[in-house]
């Protein structure tokens, strides 16, 4: 118990609930730190004093003043005990051997004291979640359980000790198993006990059973069963990539093609991110769509284009996302110096031609006016935009 400031505020919470007392030589005989025997012996008048029977005197003295410190916080009354026998020699250990705190059963304070021990301990309980130090946390649940057994963070804590006490999966199946596990207990729990540190908890389950899918099939029917979605829940983004990458056929898939593009962009690989993008708005438009629109989409500036090409009032109608690409040369007219020309004969593909092309030529070009009006025939609403940003 020595140093142990949270183990010390849990026992003297014990003690108040228990009998509405602390008493210094309790905590003592609870942490370990007198024996029952010498404690019978000193009140038999066996011993003269406890300083024989206490194996480190400094360091109960220490330990006796942060639980009289934690006592005076919690606005409890010290009452100082009768002297017919001599507690230690040492005039300060006595003092705190002899003086006890307690508080009254109609204190209109005990409502505030619940609430602060109940915080001490949740704070306790938190941090040795974690740090993911089960023995630590089963023993500060155990006093929250104690203080209020329905408190919610309760079955929380109950969650993530079970998780951390889980071990690794074994076989595809087992770590479908947990995946379902992580997403319908454990990541509620997380965020809702662990808040900002919960993702670092979860990273090495989420890596346990990212592991044991590896190497297995993308089922389109459950997409989510792909070792590469298990990566992406703890932003392993070059384990998303690799995984990705493996799958015969995946620039088929559009989901994989959004993943592989989420994870080169948080490579800072953004104009192949942009590429894969592009490709979806021809391939698979309403998938791109969603995923433009979801507030974690992470080009933010091309979230932003979107935003904009849904209320540009030239485009006269919401912009289709084959069209996408080329609205983007608008907005962002260093693309075209990156983006290859784009394959294909339809509209979407011949507009971004003539952006790419009016974009990388210089004003003095000749072949400007025609490139105009070429796009004002293919799309005068993205003709229009375009001519508002070279006057």
């Amino acid at each position: 118990m020595r140093g142990d400031l949270v183990q010390v505020q849990d026992i003297v919470c014990g003690m108040l609930l228990d009998r509405g007392v602390y008493s210094p030589i309790e905590l003592l005989l609870a942490g370990g730190m007198l024996s029952e025997e010498d404690h019978e012996a000193w009140l038999r008048g066996e011993r003269a004093s406890l300083d024989e029977a206490l194996p480190d005197p400094s360091a109960a003295r220490a330990v006796l003043q942060e639980a009289a410190a934690f006592a005076r916080d919690l606005g409890l009354t010290a009452t100082a005990g009768e002297r017919r026998v001599a507690a230690s020699g040492d005039p300060v250990l006595d003092a705190l051997l002899r003086r006890t705190y307690c508080r009254a059963e109609d204190d209109p304070q005990r409502d505030l004291f619940l609430d602060n021990t109940t915080i001490v301990t949740v704070n306790a309980l938190r941090d040795a979640l974690a740090s993911t130090d089960v023995t630590g946390a089963r023993k500060h649940l155990a006093s929250l359980t104690r203080l209020q057994p329905r408190h919610p963070c309760v079955a929380h804590a109950e969650a993530l000790i079970a998780a951390l006490e889980t071990p690794s999966p074994d076989g595809r199946r087992d770590a479908l198993d947990r995946r379902a596990r992580l997403v319908r207990e454990w990541m509620p729990a997380a965020a809702a006990l662990l808040g900002a540190d919960g993702q670092r908890f979860l990273a090495p389950l989420w890596r346990g059973v990212g592991l044991a899918l590896e190497g297995g099939e993308f089922d389109p029917g459950d997409p989510d069963g792909h070792a590469s979605w298990v990566f992406r829940q703890y932003l392993d983004w070059e384990a998303v990539k690799r995984t990705v990458c493996r799958v015969p056929g995946h620039a088929d898939q559009p989901i994989l093609v959004g993943r592989l593009a989420e994870a080169e962009y948080a490579l800072h690989h953004r104009v192949q991110a942009v590429r894969l993008w592009f490709a979806l708005c021809s391939t698979a438009p309403r998938h791109f769509a969603e995923l433009v629109r979801r507030p974690d989409f992470p080009d933010t500036g091309m979230a932003e284009a979107w935003r904009r090409a849904m209320d540009a009032d030239e485009l006269a109608e919401d912009l289709s996302p084959g069209w996408f690409p080329a609205w983007m040369l608008i907005r962002e007219p260093g693309l075209a110096r990156v983006l290859p020309v784009a394959e294909g004969t339809d509209g979407p593909a011949q507009a971004f031609n003539l952006l790419r092309a009016l974009r990388l030529g210089a004003e003095s070009d000749d072949r400007r006016a025609p490139l105009r009006a070429a796009l004002k025939a293919v799309h005068p609403g993205l003709f229009k935009s375009y001519m508002r940003t070279v006057r």
